[in-house]
């Protein structure tokens, strides 16, 4: 059976910049849409892999890591869509001066917030009762939830994004709009935290999507990168093994499917077996 990679049932955005002809120069909205696509397509990418490895998880150890995994990615997708309502696009309404020019945007948000909801509250209470997860777990009722808000999500996050490239029309009043952003996501990272949710973006975010036109992404000083990728990544090392690419950004096969169940990914194996060990010791 060949490897099951997280590119479906929910498929990445193509971005602007992709889309860009040989030689064309981007503008600023072409770079603030690109960015805006390479978020939302860690947030597809690692609703992904959890709609595909939830009901091949098993022991209990591992149902309590992968519960962990989809908290983060829910903390990752909450944190995003409260900081576009409470501070990016008021922003865009107050320069622009067009009352409501985002709504339509919120709207799409409070379409599947209640579905999401669900999911985490599920989430919650497995987490909150780890010495009877085994009996709360129910992979196949995750992919149900998944199932009621995920095609109305990825409409959103793709629908979003011309969205982005038309506030052009009003470049006079939004210059630095795409600077303001990436203040945004930087706030945003900090809220998530290195150790969880930071680590967590770098583990859904693919490298070599679009020939790896995004390996840069996030935007965020080297170090910082570094340590996330590094350091980070190792102190919840269980949790993403249910990640859709490695510590590096590279998209893996993921560990629990039909194809693979309850093996996980040969590189983390690698990478962990020595402090397993340790651990174990």
């Amino acid at each position: 059976m060949a490897p099951v990679l997280a590119d479906q049932p929910f498929a990445p955005i193509p971005t602007p910049m992709f889309a860009l002809a040989k030689g064309e120069v981007p503008d600023e909205y072409t770079g603030l849409a690109t960015e805006m696509a390479c978020v939302h397509n860690f947030l597809i990418c690692g609703l992904n892999a959890i709609y595909l490895q939830a009901p091949h998880v098993r022991t209990a150890r591992d149902q309590l890591a992968f519960l962990n995994f989809v908290h983060q990615w829910y903390r990752c997708l909450h944190v995003h869509h409260t900081g576009e309502e409470e501070a990016f696009f008021p922003v865009i309404e107050a320069r622009t001066g067009i009352k409501g020019i985002m709504d339509g945007n919120i709207a799409q948000h409070a379409q599947f917030e209640p579905r999401v909801e669900e999911l985490n509250g599920y989430v919650q209470r497995c987490l909150h009762n780890p010495a009877t997860v085994g009996e709360l777990y129910d992979g196949d009722k995750i992919v149900t939830m998944i199932d009621s808000f995920g095609a109305t999500l990825r409409q959103h996050l793709a629908e979003e994004i011309p969205t982005l490239l038309s506030l052009r029309e009003h470049r006079d009043k939004l210059k630095g709009l795409h600077k303001e952003f990436q203040d945004q996501g930087g706030k945003h990272m900090q809220e998530l935290g290195m150790f969880t949710g930071g680590a967590c973006v770098m583990t859904m975010h693919d490298v070599g999507y679009e020939g790896g036109l995004h390996a840069g992404f996030p935007p965020a000083p080297a170090i910082v990168v570094w340590v996330l990728r590094n350091v980070a990544w190792w102190v919840h090392r269980d949790w993403w093994r249910f990640a859709p690419c490695d510590r590096h950004g590279r998209m893996r096969p993921l560990a629990f499917t039909a194809a693979a169940p309850a093996a996980a990914d040969a590189s983390v194996q690698k990478e962990s077996v020595a402090i397993v060990s340790k651990d174990s010791a």
